[in-house]
């Protein structure tokens, strides 16, 4: 998968075209969650940390409030706090940055 690749932009491109089909409401908003996931992490590697926080945040409360067609949701919630904490430190406090997110098929 190419989230897991950590090539977020193609996989940001990927997910959109599964957010179009046919889902259930539930399905798309956790589909929105892992695109925003995306975008936030290419921001990240832009250097926005501004712009990943924000859409970061956003991810989060779809990914929570969503469904996933599979995979376990938990390890990349877990991962997404981790990275928001990391965020919120102070660059002159941080120590190096947390793995990429990865979603778990």
């Amino acid at each position: 998968m190419e989230f897991n690749q950590g090539a977020f932009f193609e996989a940001h491109e990927s997910l959109e075209d599964l957010w179009r089909s046919d889902l259930t409401p539930a399905l798309k908003t956790g589909i929105q969650g892992l695109i925003q996931v995306a975008v936030a992490c290419v921001h990240l590697q832009r250097g926005n940390e501004k712009g990943a926080r924000g859409v970061l945040a956003r991810a989060l409360k779809n990914l929570q409030a969503g469904e996933l067609p599979q995979g376990q949701p938990q390890p990349l919630l877990t991962a997404l706090c981790v990275w928001q904490t990391w965020l919120g430190q102070a660059p002159a406090e941080r120590g190096a940055a947390p793995p990429w997110p990865q979603f778990l098929l």
